[in-house]
């Protein structure tokens, strides 16, 4: 895979995004009128856009870290890019949250110094009462960041693997840790309250995705072995499952939430497939997908703020719930866009900057060290 051709990367951070901000915006609607059983599904599929994150992100850092795995300490290299592009935007989101909380909620009772301590050195995801009430949606920060904890070792495990034996020993132990892991909700009792709720540490917990990375790893190498030459066959395979992902998520089986969000993934690998070998992709949609993480930090600030006005207003001129999410919940998207737009190009551009320097100052120290 040309590595200097990734714009469909780009715009499945869009597609994840613009996902993410649907299932709260969905939320926010059926807060003021109902949804009808469809709109509330599709909004609640939103929540999949970020196992769409993690699948996307899988798959960068396997090209990204094959093709720099040789450089210098090239460990604490990638350690140094991945912290620097996300721990200033999150560090911020903390105060930002906390103002948030303490001005205009009222209730900042999730900030202690336990709390926010976990969120600021990224470990929050093992921490039940820090996982999701410091920074909205911070869960799945701490997921990504407990992935970049062990990638290093994961993939020249695999590529170690993948270059004696090829991909099959690698599907198989996905597929043998992914049945492992499903079964656990049925030998312990209390997992099989295992959903999506607010709070539920059994869905936020970080270890609980590691099934959906090893999926995205496991699709880089896929793709290494088979190219993704045909769109329309990867895109029927993504439709397929995931019409497989909502009958599993609607079928009342206590435990399908085991299921869901790697059965997702897998359907997201092959959504990837597909548009990268599409010649043109919308602009937009890879133009949000470029500012995806700041846009998924604040658009919690639209959702809670100014969303319950134009809802409010377009619901009492027409009072059904999925016209009021079809009209409202593009003003939401846009707004939150247009919010990350900046942040992308301050915030987040003067850390990544911030670890360039760093990392530059490492190789003229190397020079300047004397020959041995």
């Amino acid at each position: 895979m040309d590595s200097q051709k990734l714009g469909f990367i780009d715009a499945v951070r869009g597609i994840a995004i613009l996902l993410v901000v649907l299932v709260h915006q969905s939320g926010a609607v059926a807060d003021v009128v109902p949804l009808s059983a469809l709109g509330h599904q599709i909004g609640e599929y939103g929540h999949m856009g970020v196992q769409m994150f993690f699948v996307a992100s899988a798959l960068t850092l396997g090209l990204s870290y094959a093709r720099r795995r040789t450089e210098n300490q090239a460990l604490t290299r990638f350690y140094l890019r991945r912290l620097f592009r996300i721990a200033p935007m999150y560090w911020l989101a903390i105060g930002l949250y906390f103002v948030i909380a303490t001005v205009f909620i009222g209730n900042s009772d999730a900030f202690t110094p336990v709390n926010v301590a976990a969120n600021a050195v990224f470990v929050h995801g093992f921490v039940p009462g820090a996982i999701n009430d410091v920074v909205p949606g911070g869960w799945s920060i701490a997921g990504e960041m407990f992935f970049y904890s062990w990638f290093p070792a994961a993939f020249i495990a695999a590529s170690w693997l993948y270059d004696r034996h090829g991909i099959w020993p690698l599907m198989v132990i996905t597929g043998s840790i992914f049945g492992a892991y499903a079964a656990a909700w049925h030998l312990i009792p209390e997992f099989t309250v295992y959903q999506i709720t607010r709070g539920n540490i059994f869905y936020y917990w970080a270890p609980a995705q590691i099934p959906v990375f090893l999926i995205g790893l496991t699709g880089y190498f896929a793709w290494r072995t088979w190219a993704p030459t045909n769109a329309a066959v990867n895109l029927a395979a993504f439709m397929t499952l995931t019409a497989a992902t909502v009958l599993m998520w609607r079928s009342g089986y206590v435990a399908a939430f085991a299921w869901v969000p790697s059965i997702a993934a897998l359907s997201f690998v092959f959504l990837l497939r597909g548009l990268s070998t599409l010649n043109r992709l919308p602009s937009w949609l890879q133009e949000v997908g470029r500012v995806s993480y700041s846009m998924y930090i604040l658009h919690f600030i639209v959702v809670w703020f100014g969303a319950p006005i134009a809802i409010s207003w377009f619901a009492a001129l027409v009072p059904v719930g999925d016209a009021v999410l079809l009209v409202t919940y593009p003003v939401t998207a846009l707004v939150a866009f247009c919010m990350a737009w900046v942040s992308t190009r301050t915030i987040e551009a003067w850390g990544i900057a911030q670890g360039r320097k760093i990392i530059q100052r490492m190789d003229r120290r190397r020079q300047a060290l004397p020959a041995i």
